[in-house]
């Protein structure tokens, strides 16, 4: 027993969730989608019920069916399609996890075995596993109604085994158990890549509303649920990060991640961020370069000291090694030309509306800083502990001890 979500593409019923819906499902959706059904009482129901039952009988113990609100969300396969597409999860990223699954959970999954009616487990190389393209034709041999379904989603596949039609091969026991929302995900993108565009896609939680399961009228359902993903993926990272930082290959995965990036990707990505995770205040891009501007890509901003004073820095960033060659873009000439005009300039503190100088310029490059450019620049701004340098070994090391490693690694990059 229990309450139930459905979800169909066309007539066909692709699953069914028990006592919720699953994040990955939504993620087709709009709020919009969301078509609510409210059943009116008609007057003859209402009247009956106010009328007092006849020679004495208890008619409470009868069973009557009463309309029931409907929610359900309601879309296209194309506009699912799009929606999916935009959030990053389309064909090629599907591709990617199953093959990184079926590369690297073979030795944890297992095969279920049918004689006879019968459930047993095997090794899983008791027989070849799918490819993603055999398993994207399973899906679609469903959607087309090549194959009978069992009750248990399993389809024959040879000599009495049963393959699970919705994981592929790969994807059994422990793999499934752990990955399972990174399965359905798959399965739910690569339905939407093979059904018609026009096919109609429906998420039916009227059972799930009526049961309580869902508070309210489901309504906020997809912001609700984006507010705990978020949160997941906080926890998860606060408890299972040390996986990610222990790895001996971080370190390299980082610097190719970040020196790949453009000047624009590396403000966006790493030094804005990575400058507020820091507890700088008011980190603000400069939006136009030209005559008039401070000498740096990012506008002054303030850092609190743990001694109630405040200090004011701004950045120029590099997406190139600093270098001492006059002639060739970063060279520390033009470093020492930006540092000079940003730290004479005075500029206005929204804070308290005073004008200000900076105390710190911050010269940050994606590649690496010469010693040579490092001494000479030094050695040109007078009182030469107001210029910090950031090379890609500093950032590396920052952006691992500020917790950014998983969003530097993973995040899409626009």
């Amino acid at each position: 027993m229990g309450s139930y979500a459905e979800l169909r593409i066309g007539e066909v019923k692709v699953d069914t969730y028990k006592s919720a819906v699953p994040f990955e499902a939504l993620l087709m959706f709009d709020q919009a989608d969301l078509v609510i059904s409210l059943a009116e009482e008609s007057e003859d129901e209402s009247e009956e019920e106010d009328q007092p039952s006849v020679d004495g009988e208890d008619d409470t113990d009868e069973e009557d069916d009463e309309p029931e609100d409907q929610y359900c969300f309601k879309t296209t396969v194309d506009r699912a399609r799009q929606r999916m597409n935009a959030r990053g999860i389309d064909v090629e990223l599907c591709r990617r996890l199953y093959d990184m699954f079926q590369a690297d959970m073979r030795t944890m999954n297992t095969w279920t075995m049918f004689e006879d009616g019968r459930p047993m487990i095997t090794e899983r190389n008791a027989l070849p596993g799918m490819d993603f393209e055999e398993y994207v034709d399973s899906l679609r041999d469903v959607l087309e109604g090549n194959t009978d379904q069992v009750p248990t989603g399993q389809i024959p596949y040879e000599n009495g085994v049963y393959q699970h039609t919705w994981f592929g091969s790969e994807f059994r026991s422990e793999a499934e158990y752990h990955f399972g929302d990174a399965l359905n995900l798959i399965r739910i993108r690569m339905l939407m890549e093979i059904a018609d565009d026009t096919d109609a896609v429906s998420l039916d939680m009227t059972d799930l509303v009526g049961g309580g399961y869902i508070e309210g009228d489901a309504s906020d359902i997809i912001d609700d649920y984006m507010r705990y993903f978020v949160q997941r993926i906080t926890v998860d990272y606060l408890i299972y990060g040390f996986v990610i930082e222990n790895d001996p290959s971080v370190n390299a995965r980082l610097r190719s991640r970040i020196m790949e990036m453009s000047e624009e990707m590396f403000i966006a990505h790493v030094m804005s961020p990575l400058l507020e995770k820091m507890g700088y205040e008011h980190v603000r891009r400069e939006q136009f370069h030209g005559p008039g501007e401070f000498g740096s890509d990012i506008l002054p901003f303030r850092y609190a000291t743990p001694l109630g004073t405040i200090e004011y820095y701004a950045v120029q960033t590099k997406a190139t090694q600093i270098h001492g060659t006059s002639a060739r873009r970063g060279n520390a000439g033009e470093i020492i030309s930006q540092a000079r005009q940003a730290l004479d300039m005075a500029f206005v503190d929204d804070l308290d509306n005073e004008r200000k100088h900076i105390d710190k310029f911050i010269v940050a490059t994606n590649k690496n800083i010469r010693a040579n450019a490092r001494t000479y620049i030094e050695s040109a701004i007078e009182a030469n502990r107001r210029i910090v340098f950031l090379d890609l070994d500093k950032l590396v090391d920052l952006v691992k001890k500020h917790r950014l490693t998983q969003y530097i690694l993973f995040a899409k990059l626009m």
